[in-house]
């Protein structure tokens, strides 16, 4: 059974019918920031987005600024930074424990 699993239904498709096979070369979901890994690690410089809004396309965050300036830690701020599309994360040092915070609404919704 292992060894029937090592290939993907989707490998045996593209084998069974290479004709049928065909590679993305427009993508409209991800800007050119984000794109541009997917394209460098699988496409070899071949996808490109299919148009310029989608190129330039970014999050709309209206609170951004007053929830970063008095809510979030630094890091937080950063990871949701509109103009920074691609963010990594180093979540080495986090604490796994479980969140427990609530609202005094929540609560009572609860109990």
């Amino acid at each position: 059974l292992a060894e029937a699993l090592r290939e993907s239904l989707f490998e045996r498709l593209c084998t069974a019918h290479p004709e049928a096979v065909s590679q993305l070369t427009l993508q409209y979901r991800m800007n050119s920031t984000i794109a541009s890994i997917t394209n460098h690690l699988v496409y070899n410089g071949e996808l490109k987005c299919g148009s310029q809004t989608v190129a330039a396309g970014r999050l709309d965050l209206p609170l951004y600024a007053q929830f970063t300036a008095n809510v979030c830690p630094p890091w937080l701020a950063a990871a949701l930074d509109p103009e920074r599309p691609v963010v990594f994360l180093n979540t080495d040092g986090i604490d796994s424990a479980p969140c427990h915070a609530t609202s005094p609404s929540e609560e009572r919704v609860v109990r």
